[in-house]
């Protein structure tokens, strides 16, 4: 929101700068120090941050029907479910673009086989 504000004040033509300029140090220390005693509070930037799943509330699907091979929308949320945990997908769009090429069967020194997922760049992980 300064930042909003220092664009807005710069936008109406005013020559000074709320972030930058030695004027407003004072104010920008209090607003910091706010900061500091909400994060300190947990008010930080991640209020609705997600927590893990226990054991226990991971087997309620499995165990309901939700999960597992009973029906064919049970198979699709299954798949949907496995690679999200094991391949990081999280949103539709990684899903939907995920190709088979994406995919390859290797071996290691040992001759044991295992597949690779090359993932394409996401919001998130620009690298893929």
């Amino acid at each position: 929101m300064h930042a909003a504000l220092d664009r807005h004040l710069k936008e109406k033509g005013h020559s000074l700068s709320i972030i930058k300029d030695r004027e407003f140090l004072s104010s920008r220390k209090v607003l910091e120090g706010n900061a500091r005693k909400l994060r300190n509070e947990g008010k930080g930037k991640l209020p609705n941050k997600s927590r893990s799943l226990t054991r226990e509330e991971e087997e309620v699907p499995w165990e309901c029907g939700q999960l597992g091979n009973s029906s064919s929308t049970s198979l699709l949320y299954t798949m949907w479910w496995l690679l999200s945990q094991h391949l990081g997908l999280r949103g539709c769009q990684e899903h939907y673009t995920m190709n088979v090429e994406d995919f390859t069967l290797n071996k290691d020194d040992n001759g044991n086989e295992f597949i690779t997922f090359a993932e394409g760049p996401t919001k998130t992980r620009q690298g893929g």
